[in-house]
């Protein structure tokens, strides 16, 4: 009888040994399928659908960047600045879950834009190379299967006086393949946040000012196709704190006097938390900005605040003060598109390219919760929206953050879901955004990109 029942315990136990085993297996097959998936959509196209043409930006005769490619310095548009009074939509993805050609068949045949990649930048990583190049090629290709455009976020992954002008050379050689080969434009938005603490390149103007020269220089070497992007955060809160990379300097320390532009002995919410940052106008085509709608304390997926934008954007407002006390001073260190986007100053046209409005799944039951449907229109409604685009005529891109993933927006981990794409209900709520507004946007399939960095409608 002790024997049967040990057997039959043996029996049991290896069973679930096995289908355990089984399931690990299994979800590794299911892993590498997918990357074979996309990668093999990557290199073996779709024929329904048009890729961009390739383009010949280097003469093969002199080796030289044709004179047809020049950037016209008298222009008034920004290298890779449509032509046009609307704006364009991107969408940064979860590559592992979407591609470009996914996200225009769910939206039922509209075409954004813009699709944007993170990449790390580290020396000695990748055999010498610094980056993944292979996945770089193979997200410029994604989007070119859409006429679209790749917004690259390259991010250093190490100290910013590691990096060589080798490096550089290498990214722009690559920026240049892709643009040629493919005809993809790129929006290089290197190094972005860099006023923030949560990298190894944040918190240091003079390092990170110097690195983003020596990538433009690279850059505009050899393509104008690609144009260099510089992208803080929305500095309400600034300075900010616990991110555990770079804390802000102390009173002595490398950059504490370019930081405190105020000159007081402090850094604080009343110094500029952009322009110690800026590169120069002569190395930054667009200049953007990461703002989301985040709740405040006591909001649990709350409606969104009519004037939430325009305020965070401006440094003044209901919303502004809700996370500083705002003065004349404050507003003027605070106001981005007045600092950067009126002819008054930089005159740069403005991406928007990371936002979106997260709903939590954790507060559905809170009180005064309110549907996704609801957190999330409210934000699209704002930034579509005629008055917006009335009162901000330089903003002309903004990108959704097409990722879920978790956060502590209160303190307390939660999902933060910024998806407009994932679901029945949320699909027809943003289509029905894009009909709305549709008067105010610009679809790939209406631009033509040109070798010399224009971008006109068709």
């Amino acid at each position: 009888m002790g024997y049967t029942r040990n057997n039959i315990c043996n029996c049991l136990f290896w069973t679930k040994v096995a289908v355990a085993m089984s399931l690990s297996v299994g979800g590794l097959l299911f892993l590498v399928w997918r990357v074979v998936d996309l990668h093999s959509h990557a290199m073996y196209p779709s024929t329904s659908v048009s890729i961009l043409p390739p383009v010949t930006i280097v003469d093969p005769a002199t080796g030289q960047v044709n004179k047809k490619c020049y950037y016209d310095t008298t222009s008034q548009y920004a290298r890779l600045e449509p032509q046009s009074h609307q704006m364009m939509l991107g969408f940064s993805l979860d590559w592992s879950y979407d591609t470009p050609q996914k996200i225009v068949k769910k939206l039922n045949g509209y075409s954004p834009v813009v699709y944007n990649a993170f990449l790390d930048l580290a020396p000695g990583t990748f055999n010498g190379q610094g980056y993944n190049s292979e996945m770089l090629d193979w997200h410029a290709q994604e989007a070119g299967r859409v006429g679209g455009i790749l917004e690259l976020s390259l991010q250093p992954n190490a100290s910013l006086r590691t990096f060589t002008n080798d490096m550089y050379e290498k990214v722009a050689t690559q920026l240049l393949e892709v643009n040629t080969k493919y005809g993809v434009p790129v929006y290089l938005r290197y190094g972005h946040e860099m006023n923030g603490d949560w990298n190894f390149y944040t918190n240091q103007p003079t390092a990170y000012k110097a690195s983003f020269r020596a990538m433009a220089a690279a850059v505009r070497a050899k393509t104008n196709m690609t144009a260099m992007v510089w992208a803080p955060n929305v500095g309400i809160t600034y300075p900010f704190t616990g991110g555990s990379y770079t804390e802000t300097p102390k009173p002595g320390g490398v950059d504490f006097d370019v930081l405190d532009t105020n000159h007081d002995g402090t850094i604080d919410n009343y110094d500029d938390p952009y322009t110690p940052f800026y590169p120069g106008d002569d190395v930054v085509d667009w200049v953007g900005i990461s703002l989301y709608n985040y709740p405040f304390p006591g909001c649990f997926n709350c409606a969104v605040e009519p004037t939430y934008f325009n305020d965070y954007l401006t440094g003044k407002g209901p919303m502004a003060e809700k996370g500083a006390i705002v003065t004349p001073a404050y507003t003027a260190v605070h106001d981005f598109y007045q600092m950067f986007c009126t002819k008054e100053t930089h005159n740069k046209p403005l991406m928007i390219p990371e936002t979106g409005s997260p709903w939590h799944i954790e507060y559905v039951n809170m009180a005064g919760a309110q549907s996704e449907i609801v957190v999330k229109s409210g934000w699209w409604n704002q930034l579509f929206s005629s008055s917006t685009m009335s009162k901000f005529p330089k903003m002309k891109l903004v990108v959704n953050f097409e990722e879920t993933k978790p956060g502590w927006p209160l303190g307390t981990e939660v999902t933060q879901n910024w998806k407009v794409t994932n679901t029945t209900s949320q699909l027809t709520m943003f289509t029905g955004l894009l009909n709305t507004y549709l008067p105010n946007l610009v679809q790939s399939k209406e631009l033509k990109y040109s070798c010399d960095g224009t971008v006109v409608h068709v």
